[in-house]
């Protein structure tokens, strides 16, 4: 058998490995030289030192990063169960999820969404807003593209970033006042969300302020209860629906309580016809009836409905209610044209006509009621408050006053002779000739013309005045206003003066109030014996 050699002899070991010699040694030492010369300066690689470098932008300043938690917000839009919900419903899980996130980002592009969510923007984007929100929440109001304020505005309504709906509805008025005044349909929006999340979360009705009628819907329940409502209250709801601005007629400016006592008595006459031969009452006529509508509450936003309330009731007024039932929202109220009305202008507009007429005004005005039965109301209660005047005048006797001091200073003379006649008398008794002791008393204690006077219309207030006559009459003696007594007590000044003269009128002779000057005034002669007579 032939030996197999396995090759460990020299020759064969050259021949698997190059030998290294002198000259080898040489070139890797070069090679070595020439990578430290070339690299020599560099910290990374110096003798001196090796240490980290920092690098100039960190991940978070550079666009193509996103941060954890709005990464996290992605995956939530994409998971199985957003599959099975609608837009609404992911846009509040996530923003639950980002409530607290802050940003410190240097935004310089726009965005601008009809109904803009999380989803709809870009990580640049998203990050611009997270920085406006941190700076908002910090009480700082940067300018701003509107898509953000809405995109903020739908957080408030699902009560994110803030402890209750009370500092919601704050939050959302604070946003109108900083960024309403540059877009009216922004300003609208933000003023109906608020108002719905007053409704909604079941805040106190007062916050409302768009959707409250307050003013208009408490005139029509006066006129709904014109029969009973006090006078001045009912005119009071009369001039607030009418679109006929009474306050500015020349007419009634002229004869106001006139005016306000026929167009009262007119409406309440008006209104008991209605309610007697036609099948519609006034206010159905005028202003329609009461109709429950669906309502969207927070209608143009995205809103997930996270209460989804099965049964809610909420008042405005007594004629302003909101109903839910089953997460459906409605609205029962006066559907017609509360303010301003123009069957009631019209109206109004009909009985200055009138009168104008009646009183022979110098500026006459055309009816644009022609219904005969309307006319002749209007006729007719001017009629009976003339009637009235007239009749009270007649009763009245005028007195020449220029002759009071006259009288006062022949009663003055009578006084002194009864006093020297008693004086006479005495000194005649002292001769022998007395008067009987019965006749010498009474001299002695009658009272002087003066005394009696003043009994008859001092001390207690006749009963013949009533509560309201004294009113008036104190007011006049302390110089108040007539104006202001007549709001506060819902009465007619002049109609109670007229009676105050005709009353007084045996106790002094005379009209005490005098009616012919620029405003009703006591006359200088029976002003201390009126203050005597109410204890003034």
């Amino acid at each position: 058998m032939q030996e197999r050699v396995f090759g460990r002899g020299v020759g064969h070991r050259s021949a698997l490995r190059p030998e290294v010699t002198s000259d080898t040694r040489l070139d890797v030492e070069t090679l070595r030289s020439a990578l430290d010369e070339r690299l020599h300066g560099t910290a990374a690689f110096s003798a001196k030192s090796y240490a980290d470098q920092p690098i100039i932008f960190t991940g978070s300043h550079l666009r193509s990063y996103t941060p954890g938690p709005i990464a996290h917000a992605r995956d939530l839009a994409r998971d199985s169960e957003a599959l099975r919900h609608g837009e609404a419903w992911t846009f509040l899980r996530q923003a639950r999820f980002l409530a607290d996130f802050e940003e410190s980002y240097d935004f310089s592009g726009n965005f601008s969404r009809y109904f803009p969510t999380y989803e709809a923007m870009s990580n640049d984007q998203l990050r611009g807003y997270f920085d406006w929100r941190c700076k908002w929440r910090h009480e700082k109001e940067p300018r701003v593209s509107v898509s953000f304020v809405y995109l903020y505005a739908y957080e408030l309504i699902h009560l994110v970033g803030v402890p209750d709906a009370t500092s919601a509805w704050q939050e959302l008025r604070r946003l109108r006042r900083a960024y309403g005044p540059g877009s009216d349909r922004m300003a609208a929006n933000l003023d109906r969300w608020s108002d719905d999340l007053v409704v909604y979360y079941g805040l106190d009705p007062h916050l409302l302020q768009v959707l409250a009628h307050r003013e208009q819907d408490a005139a029509l329940l006066a006129l709904s209860q014109c029969k009973t409502c006090p006078f001045e209250k009912l005119f009071d709801a009369l001039m607030c629906l009418s679109s006929y601005r009474i306050e500015e007629s020349s007419f009634y400016k002229a004869y106001p309580s006139d005016f306000k006592q026929v167009a009262v008595e007119t409406y309440r006459a008006i209104a008991d016809h209605h309610d007697r031969h036609l099948k519609h009452s006034l206010l159905q006529s005028y202003f329609g009836v009461s109709v429950e509508q669906d309502y969207q509450m927070f209608g143009n936003a995205v809103f997930a409905d996270p209460l989804h309330p099965d049964h809610a009731d909420f008042e405005v007024d007594p004629l302003d209610h909101f109903y839910c039932r089953c997460s459906r929202w409605s609205r029962k109220r006066y559907v017609g044209n509360l303010h301003p009305n123009r069957k009631l202008g019209a109206l109004m507009k009909t009985i200055d006509a009138t009168m104008r007429t009646i009183y022979d005004f110098k500026r006459p005005l055309k009816a644009p009621v022609s219904t005969k039965y309307v006319n002749a109301l209007i006729v007719h209660h001017t009629e009976l408050l003339l009637d009235e005047r007239r009749e009270a005048k007649g009763r009245v006797v005028r007195i020449d006053r220029s002759k009071l001091r006259e009288i006062r200073a022949n009663a003055t003379l009578t006084c002194k002779r009864l006093i020297v006649a008693q004086e006479s008398d005495e000194e005649e008794g002292e001769g022998g000739l007395s008067a009987p002791p019965a006749l010498a008393k009474a001299t002695v204690d009658a009272p002087s013309v003066l005394e009696v006077q003043k009994s008859e219309s001092a001390g207690q207030v006749p009963p013949l005045l009533t509560s309201e006559e004294r009113d008036v009459l104190c007011t006049l003696l302390e110089d108040g206003s007539l104006k202001e007594l007549e709001r506060k007590h819902h009465i007619m000044a002049s109609l109670l003066i007229e009676s105050i003269n005709e009353k007084l009128y045996d106790t002094f002779g005379d009209v005490v109030i005098d009616v012919q000057q620029d405003r009703p005034r006591i006359i200088a002669d029976y002003e201390q014996d009126l203050k005597d007579m109410v204890s003034i």
